[in-house]
């Protein structure tokens, strides 16, 4: 047993004291960080929510915007507010990397019974780029479920008909779906 203190206190003089103390540190910190942390996680996974949602505000939002610029070139609009909801918030569609293993097993036993085994595993990684964001395919726009527009015209018959028609064309909305109604003055 002295013979073994001996040499861990040899070893100890070997290595030197600071780069003893160095070690014991550099272990530590790597102990703390591989400690996964709640509250980053969670505070990563609000960001992500809150950047989905700016992002449906901000393609709804201009698609108001240019609509209000589209109508106020119609002769007989006048001002006009445009009000676009949304079904869903669109949808990001992500690049995977699949494989798929497949196996067949044969037995036969010395009783002349035979046995088929197959197992089939399906795997799917997400492609991620720099950051660790997932690599978008391509992204779904959210359906349009509905349009009011208030405008100047909108008591007259003609200018509705007008403005219904050019939204059923940019929208595929059904007429029952758009509403146009009259600004007050």
């Amino acid at each position: 047993m002295k013979k073994d203190k001996d040499s861990v206190i040899e070893t100890i003089k070997n290595i030197g004291f600071p780069k003893l103390v160095l070690i014991f540190v550099a272990g530590a910190v790597l102990i703390i960080l591989s400690i996964p942390s709640k509250k980053n996680s969670s505070v990563k996974e609000e960001t992500t929510n809150v950047e989905n949602v700016q992002t449906e505000y901000s393609y709804i939002d201009s698609l108001e915007i240019k609509l209000e610029q589209t109508l106020k070139e119609i002769e007989g609009v006048g001002e006009v507010e445009v009000i676009i909801t949304a079904k869903d918030s669109g949808e990001k569609i992500v690049d995977k990397n699949k494989s798929n293993n497949k196996n067949t097993v044969e037995e036969e036993d010395s009783n002349g019974g035979k046995r088929v085994s197959k197992e089939e595993n399906m795997q799917e990684d997400t492609v991620l780029v720099e950051g660790n964001s997932p690599f978008i395919l391509k992204e779904e726009v959210p359906e349009i479920e509905g349009v009011v527009v208030i405008a100047q015209g909108g008591d007259s018959p003609t200018i509705v008909s007008q403005i219904n028609d050019a939204l059923y064309a940019l929208f595929d909305v059904p007429t029952h779906k758009i509403k146009v109604l009259k600004k007050k003055s």
